[in-house]
């Protein structure tokens, strides 16, 4: 039975997951000059290390770019508002 609590523990955060990287990448978008990690964990009220697997996935998935310690809008992104 602990393995089954377990992955229903898991299975809210999951469901939180698309709409949680669709906040990232708006406040990502928001700011073309870039934005840290940091900034962006304060503007969305949650701790920033909760965010590194969903900007992992925004990078893998060409939506966002990271130059250092900053992240800015990516190509892709930029052209889905057209």
């Amino acid at each position: 039975m602990p393995a089954e609590e377990v992955v229903r523990a898991e299975e809210p955060a999951q469901a939180e997951e698309p709409a949680q990287k669709e906040r990232v990448l708006f406040v990502i978008q928001r700011h073309p000059e870039g934005i840290r990690i940091v900034d962006i964990g304060n503007e969305l009220g949650v701790d920033w290390r909760s965010l590194t697997r969903i900007v992992r996935s925004l990078i893998d998935e060409g939506k966002i770019e990271r130059i250092d310690t900053m992240y800015y809008p990516g190509e892709k992104a930029g052209e889905e508002e057209l």
